[in-house]
């Protein structure tokens, strides 16, 4: 079964580090919103 990990806090609180570890380490997809919010929002 597949699992699905949602990782969510405050700002600056290392949430893009730990989920680009965690897809490295486990071979999983992931998806961001930063880039997005990048290309809106600079």
């Amino acid at each position: 079964m597949a699992k699905l990990i949602l990782v969510c806090g405050p700002t600056g609180v290392g949430k893009t580090t730990y989920s680009l570890s965690l897809s490295k380490k486990s071979g999983a997809v992931r998806f961001s919103i930063d880039p997005w919010m990048q290309t809106l929002f600079s």
